[in-house]
């Protein structure tokens, strides 16, 4: 086995940022039970929201959920379309990145990458097209912690809602692993490869081998309902239901196949 070959030691960061089930159980171990107060005023976050379309112009009712995030008193909102992504890409990380970007096997895979990119350099929270603010940003915007995100079941984080700050470790380190497995050309599923399975191991491997002391680079892992308190998520729009889109032949929307075969093998082996 590869772990067989490593030094004697605690090797949870290596093994998390390989496998899910190993990440799971880090992300289990260091998640909240409940909300986070959020009265102390530092906020590290920036207070902006960014989200991708791949077209110019977005069908009437995705601007319509997009609204709800744009419209918000003193809130900087960006949304980029491929153009745009490619051209930031290239200007801000270099050459590989765009060709990470264009390599993409779906306009999922590209967004997730983008995802990532904007918030290391920028900070601010990302939200999915599909995802409709009813409730409070700042509640979503932790005070004194440099990332926020929410766990669904099994122990997976969500990539459909990340806030972060700029350069934050896990954020940086998961753009890396994006970026590697597209110019490898990965034959992994889009959930494994760049999307929740692969955030969820970067964030994991990030706990596990680090102690974060300063408050912008602590990660705070939310129950899901806490952010279904505020936001919509995962709204059913007429595109999803065309053979064009992206997950169409998934009927939940979220492949878990991965996970399951790891633990299924983690089982097997116990």
């Amino acid at each position: 086995m590869e772990r067989a070959s490593l030094p004697s030691g605690d090797h949870d960061d290596w093994l998390a940022s390989r496998y899910i089930y190993a990440a799971s159980v880090i992300i289990e171990r260091r998640s909240e039970d409940g909300p986070l107060r959020n009265d102390s005023g530092q906020k590290r976050i920036p207070r902006q929201v960014f989200q991708y379309w791949n077209d110019p112009a977005p069908p009437p009712e995705v601007v319509d959920i997009m609204n709800s995030w744009s419209s918000l008193p003193g809130v900087k909102h960006v949304r980029f379309d491929s153009e745009r992504a490619s051209s930031f890409l290239r200007e801000t990380f270099g050459a590989d990145h765009e060709r990470a970007f264009h390599l993409a096997n779906n306009i999922a895979e590209g967004a997730d990458l983008l995802r990532l990119c904007y918030l290391r350099h920028h900070g601010g929270l990302y939200v999915d097209a599909d995802d409709r603010l009813y409730g409070d940003l700042d509640a979503l915007i932790l005070d004194d912690v440099g990332m926020v995100c929410f766990r669904e079941p099994f122990n997976i984080l969500a990539n459909n809602v990340i806030a972060a700050v700029p350069e934050h470790p896990a954020i940086v380190l998961a753009s890396e692993m994006a970026v590697e497995a597209l110019l490898a050309r990965d034959n992994e599923n889009t959930w494994s490869k760049t999307g929740p399975g692969m955030l969820s191991r970067a964030v994991a491997s990030y706990l596990a081998s680090a102690t974060p002391t300063e408050p912008a680079d602590k990660v705070a892992i939310l129950p899901n309902y806490i952010l279904r308190r505020q936001v919509q998520i995962h709204i059913q729009l007429p595109h999803k239901k065309t053979r064009g889109y992206w997950n169409a032949a998934n009927t939940t929307g979220v492949d878990m196949s991965p996970f399951f075969t790891s633990v299924s093998s983690q089982t097997a082996m116990s």
